[in-house]
């Protein structure tokens, strides 16, 4: 996937992730889950959602 196409992507599944949490009542956890995220990804969104800033 180029560049821009992940940056899209990311985007979207973020605003996902954001509307399963406010609609639901899920953690963030549930939601990746419900959304087949891969594990490797889970680390990335929980960041950028959550505001977590990992040095």
């Amino acid at each position: 996937m180029c560049n821009l196409s992940q940056i899209i992507y990311d985007r979207a599944m973020k605003d996902c992730i954001r509307n399963l949490m406010e609609t639901t009542g899920w953690n963030i956890e549930e939601c990746m889950d419900a959304l087949s995220i891969s594990a490797e990804r889970k680390h990335y969104y929980r960041n950028e959602i959550l505001g977590i800033i990992s040095s």
